[in-house]
């Protein structure tokens, strides 16, 4: 080889180090570019988790996450205090029922997985104690529970967010409120009892045959007391009227019902700041709705009324017909189921007369409520 070519050789080798140098110093500066832009990305998602570990930790309910494998991913400080965890860094990896117990686990496990499998939330509020409540404590509780599905994405797998508050404090001084209330309610009533004679405990037959149908419907134990409630307390406007005229002896005049009426709508405002944990009140409002929308409240037809409404507008009725009054006596059971049914699908829900019936012919109602139909102790002379 000539010392040209060792030359130009030697050049192309000097150049090829070159650009390989090139090369791996742009590469290594990428690189270095890239774990820089990856530490900084570290430690945003580092603050943002210690902030959001602050933030749940300062919060006076259990917050927890719960993967498919039924094991929580997450749990702030108030959990750990609750189920006796030293930090809530110990819980992360157990099961639902390493932390919780088995019996408190099913619990959980059941609206975690329907909130999974209907990618949705869910709400729960359930009365524990014993086994069944979290912690050490075995004092019956109420817990109001939300279950918040958590989609997954590229980093994290999908979850159940879970936020539990302890209510009991609350609902004890609802039940207390509602409990004097219903004192009062039954106070006003036997007044009215005395001072309507022939519409004496009214409002408890009522509100008899209103939870009989509300049962027989299979409504939500929630609606079921709103029912009880709305039929117990939907005479208390009576206190206001007249002795003379809750005794007559005659047909009423339009004037004269007009008064009622009005005296029974005071009594639902009287109501209305009162916290139920039904509708009670608004039930009270719709009760002389027609489902064909031409009763009393304007603007309510069909579905836009309140079940509950269409069940105490029925056993009202149902009762008022059955019972005796000044100015005639009270209609056979078959009687009344007729007008019923002449009037469902305009003036009452043929579903609840059909719950009604059912109650009557199959369930022992003709004589459970055989009663219904006997005067008043004293009363004598019912006109025909």
């Amino acid at each position: 080889m000539t010392g040209l070519s060792w030359i130009l050789l030697l050049a192309i080798s000097l150049s090829a180090f070159g650009i390989l140098a090139a090369w791996r110093h742009s590469a290594s500066r990428r690189a270095e570019v890239a774990a820089s832009r990856y530490r900084e990305m570290a430690d945003r998602f580092e603050q943002q988790a210690n902030f959001i570990r602050k933030l749940t930790d300062a919060q006076p309910n259990a917050i927890f996450i719960v993967d498919r494998n039924d094991r929580l991913t997450f749990a702030n400080a108030r959990l750990a205090q609750t189920v006796g965890a030293r930090e809530s860094e110990e819980l992360v990896g157990k099961t639902l029922a390493g932390v919780f117990g088995p019996a408190a686990a099913r619990r959980y496990a059941r609206n975690v997985r329907a909130a999974f499998d209907e990618e949705s939330n869910l709400r729960s509020v359930d009365r524990v104690g014993g086994p069944d409540r979290p912690g050490p404590a075995e004092d019956e509780c109420v817990l109001q529970s939300q279950f918040v599905h958590l989609p997954a994405t590229e980093q994290v797998a999908a979850g159940v967010l879970i936020v539990e508050q302890d209510i009991s404090a609350a609902i004890a001084e609802r039940e207390r409120n509602e409990r004097l209330l219903q004192q009062l309610a039954d106070t006003l009533l036997a007044i009215v009892d005395r001072r309507d004679t022939y519409a004496a405990h009214q409002s408890a037959r009522v509100a008899l045959v209103a939870t009989a149908i509300a049962e027989e419907m299979r409504l939500d134990p929630v609606l079921v007391d709103t029912v009880n409630k709305a039929a117990s307390l939907m005479n208390i406007g009576k206190i206001l009227v007249p002795r003379a005229l809750l005794m007559k002896t005659g047909r009423l005049s339009d004037d004269e019902m007009d008064r009622i009426r009005h005296a029974l709508g005071a009594g639902v405002d009287l109501l209305q700041d009162v916290e139920f944990e039904g509708p009670v009140v608004e039930t009270l409002r719709q009760t002389h709705a027609h489902v064909d929308g031409n009763g009393e409240t304007v603007g309510l037809v069909g579905d836009g009324i309140l079940v509950t409404a269409k069940i105490v507008a029925v056993a009202n009725a149902f009762v008022g017909m059955v019972s005796p009054r000044a100015h005639r006596p009270g209609m056979t059971f078959d009687a009344a189921v007729q007008i019923l049914l002449n009037d469902s699908g305009t003036r009452f829900d043929l579903g609840v007369v059909g719950a009604l019936i059912n109650r009557l012919d199959n369930r022992g109602g003709r004589s459970m409520w055989s009663n219904f139909s006997v005067p008043p102790p004293g009363i004598h002379g019912i006109v025909g």
